[in-house]
């Protein structure tokens, strides 16, 4: 059993859900949330999961407090080598998480699968959004991203909604087939497939900036052909979700 109060985490996605950049109900069905009391039911499920994988999937497990909804800490689960260190943040972490999550990411061979986030400055004028892509991981990943990455990354910026992006750098580590056509052609079937979505954008954007947000990052993921938003940080989150409480039209 979930606790009664909605983890501020949690009414994010639902103000994504809200605003038309994730499908309704999505949340509930891509993310899997387990009480923290029954954080040992979550291991067992993962564990299930994980031994039935051929290399087509990884798995981000998150714990979350109540009333903390950015930088939560994130375990990535590639293989079983991976559940020993998991198993042993569930058993030392303390009581101070209401919940913990799964949520799975296809990334087969033969699978379009990139991720990534906008960051919208509204202080920087003509080079207003920069977009960042990874592909086949997390785009928590791209905070950690060097000249070690072992992900493929491209950065580009344009000023705003539906402009052209201009590439300022890519990154394809040692021996990942992933020409510099190939990577601009991906970014561009993410562009082309948001720009409907626009002006829902927009009005996102609108509303975050009327919060007092100055700087703002969306994060995005697509699969195949289905491209939405997973989530969105801001210096105010807090004051924008009391916003949007009091007003969820």
């Amino acid at each position: 059993m979930l606790p009664p109060i909605t983890p501020e985490k949690w009414q994010k996605y639902e103000m994504l859900e809200a605003f038309g950049l994730a499908p309704s109900g999505y949340a509930g069905t891509a993310i899997h949330r387990y009480a923290w009391r029954d954080r040992s039911r979550l291991l067992r499920d993962l564990e299930d999961e994980t031994r039935r994988d051929r290399g087509g999937a990884f798995w981000v497990v998150k714990f979350v407090p109540q009333r903390l909804s950015y930088l939560l800490p994130n375990h990535r689960i590639y293989g079983m080598q991976d559940l020993a260190p998991l198993r042993l943040a569930l058993e030392t972490e303390n009581s101070r998480f209401a919940e913990v999550w799964l949520c799975k990411t296809d990334v087969a061979p033969d699978l379009f699968s990139v991720a990534g986030r906008i960051l919208i400055d509204r202080r920087e004028g003509i080079a207003a959004q920069t977009i960042e892509q990874v592909w086949r991981c997390s785009p928590r990943l791209i905070e950690k991203f060097d000249h070690d990455f072992p992900f493929a990354y491209m950065r580009a910026v344009r000023p705003n909604w539906g402009w052209a992006a201009r590439i300022e750098n890519r990154f394809v580590p040692v021996g990942m087939a992933l020409t510099p056509n190939r990577q601009r052609e991906d970014l561009g079937r993410v562009l082309a497939t948001m720009f409907p979505m626009r002006s829902r954008l927009l009005r996102f954007e609108q509303f975050l900036f009327a919060c007092g947000c100055d700087v703002i990052s969306l994060e995005y993921k697509m699969e195949a052909s289905s491209l939405r938003f997973i989530d969105w940080d801001t210096h105010q989150d807090r004051r924008v979700l009391e916003q949007w409480r009091q007003n969820p039209n």
